[in-house]
């Protein structure tokens, strides 16, 4: 999972992105939760419950997207699980798949956060000596966590998704520039 997916999961929800990571959740936010049956955590008895803002994870499936570091994306096709419901085949394009599920938008955040993931280990990650660079780590990945803190005293972070991860976007390319 990225911020974009957390936020967009969040402000569906009507909670905070640090309340989707904490009750929604594994690993500090980077994937869903399942129960203990291995199910997600958003699968109700009519289907998934987050249909509409799912994260590009489930947006994909049967498909996975690879992006190595120069770059190039590469997709692959997974099995489908027994218990998936869907139509599958080999009509089509995945051009036209990633269109109908609509992906653009997960696909330009996961591309952003990546690039900023890039400069960010490429700046050698934190650095604790230096006082010009307060990061609480968790801030990375947790939108609403990091834009409250820059928000002037009388403001909310942004209830829309797309001018808070602008925000938070804007915080963790200033941190990265920080650390080069």
């Amino acid at each position: 999972m990225n911020p974009y997916e957390l936020a967009r999961l969040a402000r569906a929800l009507g909670i905070s992105t640090t309340e989707v990571i904490s009750r929604f959740t594994v690993d500090g936010g980077i994937a869903l939760a399942t129960r203990a049956d291995t199910s997600c955590t958003f699968l109700g008895p009519e289907g998934c419950t987050v249909h509409a803002d799912r994260p590009l994870v489930c947006r994909l499936y049967p498909l996975g997207r690879i992006v190595e570091a120069d770059g190039r994306e590469t997709f692959i096709e997974n099995e489908p699980h027994p218990h998936t419901e869907g139509l599958y085949g080999t009509d089509g394009s995945v051009d036209s798949y990633l269109e109908s599920q609509s992906v653009a938008p997960y696909i330009a955040a996961a591309d952003r956060y990546f690039a900023v993931y890039m400069e960010l280990m490429s700046g050698g990650g934190t650095r604790d000596d230096d006082p010009n660079v307060d990061m609480d780590p968790r801030a990375f990945i947790d939108a609403d966590l990091a834009v409250q803190p820059n928000a002037p005293a009388d403001a909310r972070t942004p209830a829309d998704v797309e001018a808070l991860v602008e925000a938070h976007l804007a915080i963790i390319e200033d941190w990265a520039r920080r650390l080069r």
